[in-house]
């Protein structure tokens, strides 16, 4: 603390002579300078607090999508949970001339992809070395040391851990998933006011919680079937998309966009996350008995949104397999889906 006082004592004398903000860094060595910045990056003693609107836009259960009410993370060991990131949104005055402000600068990226879970409008923060512990330890985490940037907050859900599919750039934050059609892809962001969240603005503003509105980016479709008579249903699956690219921050943030055009066949699921056709859980096809004159649910999708049709391929027992087209769909809506068997 005493070397960033003397570095600031020197940055506060250059000051009064620099005409130019330029001018002033170069009275810093390259080594006063990393000082200056390994300082900056220190916690403050003001913690990160975050919340979550509640809206129909942002109602779910862990995987299908349901109409009003809060966007829970599920718990439990290696349960899914939110990927937040804490990113500069503007320089404050204090900050030094070499601040670019850049995402991939380190103290512009304050957070990266921390882990944390959702309950009750609560934003709480995990350490990742518990999350396979059936509750994992919270933490708490702190604004830096140094006001030189003004921060904004983006989350995304499932939160990926492989780091080859996040790519983090000057103006940008970008996640690669492939889906499997069993869970919906979650973005959220927290709208600050101008030159907001920062140690100082929190120190001066204690009731100001930056809070994320969180949007659903799949659509679900759930399918029903109905016969007069009995009849064994064999497969239900839709060919789609399913390598895609959630934009998180930036330009085009909150988007999601096909990474690549190749699909593959997405199966039908069952609300406890398996796959209906496979129901003593080996690899052996169990065919799903439908009764006659009654309606079975089968299960549900989540397809990425498309502005044209969607074809299902459904297989019954003694039945060549038929093509059924639905759609479009848009991405946070619930479709249900009734296919009859003549």
């Amino acid at each position: 603390m005493k070397k960033f006082l003397y570095i600031l004592g020197i940055v506060g004398t250059a000051l009064l002579s620099a005409c130019s903000s330029d001018d002033l860094m170069t009275v810093l060595s390259p080594e006063e300078e990393r000082t200056l910045v390994v300082e900056a990056s220190q916690d403050s003693d003001v913690p990160i607090t975050l919340g979550s609107v509640a809206s129909v836009r942002s109602g779910m259960t862990r995987t299908p999508i349901e109409s009003g009410g809060d966007f829970s993370t599920p718990t439990g060991a290696n349960a899914p949970c939110l990927g937040v990131f804490c990113l500069a949104s503007g320089k404050q005055a204090s900050a030094p001339s070499s601040a670019s402000g850049n995402w991939n600068d380190a103290l512009a990226t304050w957070l990266k992809n921390v882990p944390a879970k959702v309950a009750t409008g609560d934003v709480t923060f995990l350490d990742p070395t518990t999350l396979d512990h059936e509750t994992p330890t919270s933490r708490v985490l702190y604004y830096p040391y140094g006001n030189w940037y003004y921060y904004n907050f983006y989350a995304y859900y499932p939160r990926i851990t492989d780091d080859e599919a996040i790519s983090v750039g000057s103006n940008s934050v970008i996640v690669n998933y492939e889906i499997d059609g069993r869970q919906d892809i979650i973005w959220g962001k927290t709208t600050a006011p101008d030159q907001a969240y920062c140690a100082k603005y929190c120190r001066e503003h204690p009731a100001a919680t930056p809070q994320f509105a969180f949007e659903h980016k799949l659509a679900q479709l759930k399918f029903v079937v109905h016969s007069e008579n009995d009849v064994k249903l064999e497969s239900l699956v839709l060919n789609a998309c399913y390598k895609l690219s959630l934009y998180v921050a930036g330009d085009s943030e909150g988007t999601l966009s096909v990474n690549d055009p190749s699909t593959m066949g997405i199966p039908v699921w069952t609300s406890a996350d398996k796959n209906p056709f496979d129901l003593d859980g080996d690899a052996e096809i169990q065919p799903i008995l439908v009764s006659g004159g009654s309606d079975t649910e089968i299960g549900y999708m989540l397809v990425p949104p498309s502005t044209t049709s969607y074809s299902v391929f459904v297989k019954f027992e003694g039945s060549a397999v038929q093509s059924v087209n639905i759609g479009p769909v848009e991405a946070g809506k619930k479709y249900t889906f009734t296919l009859n068997k003549n």
